[in-house]
């Protein structure tokens, strides 16, 4: 049997030479050259590419991305989402829709990633899922086709600005965002949203949440990682949320995870209203466990058990 992490290095080697090599030759993007990458290795080597679990594949591309990227500048929005946040994501959707077809969209989606963390969370249980995701990058769409080839999972990728009118096949019930942080520039566009500011520029981030609440069926999980102290001090986005959705949790990230307090994020859950859904009896709130402490991290997950038990019973 192949010990898996000499898979993911004889995997990871293969995809850095491969892309370096390529990009030696035409100049184009490390992004672009990645994507040209997974092209060739499922073109070539679908069969042996099948015989390797989803784990190993996905780690070998989060490995060789982020070494292929550590010498670029790239844009804050080409950062990959650290595995802890998707496995963590994956973990509470498989939960909170248990025993449900489930239809999963990620708004600014960039590599897919996250989405395919997510999946990797989600196969261990069986549970079957169509996933769509929307990115506006010409380059990190692209490659998000290429890595849907790769690992052999598929996704629907649409290449669009996700405050726009979206172009998606199916209505989802379950929505995912590592929100980007940020202004959003098109007037036009942000003048159709409720929560947009009446003068200067909206914020690209409270806009991807309306856009989220408005996106997801009636009864549906919208599941986000975004600035800590952002609803508190954004009182009608606030508002907005309490009008259309019902709070489930708040989980506050680790602090080692970033420079300061100021810079911290939480992963905010929301239900969207409907007749059959009712308030819960409590918001589960916590701070997310450092991963390198397994025994916070059970009690962790523990914690979420029990509230979910709670929650299914209200």
């Amino acid at each position: 049997m192949v010990n898996e992490s000499s898979e993911i290095e004889k995997l990871f080697t293969e995809i850095v030479e491969m892309t370096e090599k390529t990009k030696e030759e035409n100049g184009l993007s490390i992004i672009e050259n990645l994507s040209l990458t997974l092209e060739q290795l499922y073109r070539h080597q679908l069969e042996r590419l099948k015989s390797i679990d989803l784990s190993t594949k996905r780690k070998a591309f989060q490995f060789a991305y982020l070494k292929l990227i550590k010498d670029e500048q790239i844009q804050a929005n080409h950062q990959l989402t650290p595995d802890s946040i998707g496995l963590i994501m994956g973990y509470l959707i498989e939960q909170l829709m248990k025993n449900q077809s489930l239809k999963l969209l990620e708004l600014g989606s960039g590599t897919g990633h996250l989405t395919a963390t997510i999946e990797q969370q989600l196969t261990a249980t069986n549970t079957e899922v169509a996933y769509q995701l929307v990115e506006v990058d010409p380059a990190l769409s692209t490659l998000s086709v290429h890595l849907s080839n790769y690992l052999q999972v598929p996704f629907d990728v649409f290449m669009q600005d996700a405050l726009e009118d979206l172009r998606i096949h199916t209505t989802p019930n379950a929505i995912i965002s590592d929100m980007p942080i940020g202004y959003y520039p098109n007037d036009a566009v942000s003048d159709t949203y409720d929560l947009a500011f009446e003068e200067g520029m909206s914020y690209s981030h409270i806009l991807f949440i309306e856009q989220a609440i408005r996106t997801v069926e009636d009864g549906g999980y919208l599941l986000f990682t975004l600035p800590s102290n952002l609803i508190v001090e954004q009182k009608p986005l606030l508002n907005y949320i309490h009008q259309f959705t019902y709070v489930q949790s708040i989980l506050q990230l680790p602090k080692t995870w970033f420079k300061d307090d100021a810079s911290r994020k939480s992963i905010l859950i929301l239900q969207k209203k409907s007749e059959h859904v009712k308030k819960p009896g409590e918001v589960l709130l916590g701070e997310v466990p450092d991963v390198n402490n397994p025994q916070q991290v059970q009690r962790f997950l523990n914690d979420i058990n029990e509230w979910i038990k709670r929650h299914k019973n209200i």
